[in-house]
C-alpha cells in the first residue's frame, strides 16, 4: 500500500508531544524523540511500503526535521553529540544505523549559561537504489545530508551559535522491507545538574 499519491508531499509522523529532558547526563547516550506509553516512539514503514513497491524507490525523498530546547552551565558542559538513526530494537542508543549526526563539540561562549537555547536538526534520506527482494535480505543505498545548528534563542544581539553539517559520507544500507523505529538521541560526555537538552517537534515528511 502507498502511503502518497498525486506527486505532493505528506506527513508521515509528527511528535505530538515534547520528548523527555536529559539533564546532568553523564558520559551517556539518550533518546530525545517519544520513548514512552504516552508518547510512544515512531516506527517508519518500510520504504518500500511507503511509495508502493521496490521498483518505485529510486530517487525517493524523505525530509527529517527535529527542532528543541537546550540549556548549559557557566562553564565545562563536556562535549554533545545529537544525531538520528534507525533501529530494529527500539530505544538502542546509539542507533543501529546513524543517519546524521553531528559529531563530538564542545559548546563554548555564547552558548554558555544559556536557559533559553534552541537548536534544529533536518536533513533528507534520498534512496539512490533498492536492492532486491529476491534471495538474501535487500540492501537498499540511502544518502542523506542536511544541517544541524544551535543557539541561544530569539536574541538577534547574540553573535553566533554553532552550525554543523551532517548526513553520510559513505554508503548507507537499509532493507527496504523491514520498518524500522526512526529515533533522536544525544551523547554526552560529562554534565552538570544545569545541562539540559529536549526535543519539542519531530517530524518526518515524504516526498512523491
Amino acid at each position: 500500500m502507498s502511503f502518497l499519491s498525486g506527486g505532493q508531499a505528506e506527513t508521515i509522523y509528527s511528535m505530538p508531544a515534547p520528548g523527555a529532558s536529559a539533564s546532568a547526563p553523564g558520559a551517556v547516550s539518550v533518546i530525545l524523540s517519544g520513548n514512552t506509553t504516552t508518547n510512544p516512539g515512531f516506527q517508519l514503514p518500510a520504504l518500500a511500503s511507503i511509495w508502493g513497491g521496490m521498483d518505485k524507490l529510486p530517487g525517493k525523498t524523505l525530509g527529517v526535521r527535529a527542532r528543541g530546547i537546550f540549556g548549559t552551565p557557566a562553564s565545562s558542559p563536556g562535549t554533545w553529540l545529537v544525531g538520528c538513526g534507525l533501529n530494529t530494537t527500539q530505544a538502542t542508543k546509539p542507533p543501529a544505523i546513524v543517519l546524521a549526526a553531528t559529531g563530538a563539540f564542545t559548546l563554548a561562549s555564547p552558548n554558555l549559561s544559556v536557559t533559553n537555547g534552541q537548536w534544529e536538526l533536518e536533513f533528507d534520506i534520498v534512496v539512490q537504489s533498492a536492492g532486491t527482494a529476491a534471495g538474501a535480505a535487500a540492501n537498499a543505498v540511502l544518502n542523506t545530508g542536511g544541517n544541524f545548528n544551535i543557539g541561544p534563542g530569539n536574541n538577534a544581539a547574540t553573535a553566533s551559535g554553532i552550525g554543523l553539517m551532517v548526513g553520510n559520507t559513505s554508503i548507507t544500507t537499509v532493507n527496504p522491507t523491514v520498518s524500522y523505529w526512526l529515533e533522536l538521541y544525544a551523547t554526552f560526555s560529562t554534565g552538570p545538574a544545569s545541562t539540559q537538552l529536549q526535543c519539542n517537534q519531530f517530524y518526518v515528511v515524504g516526498y512523491n
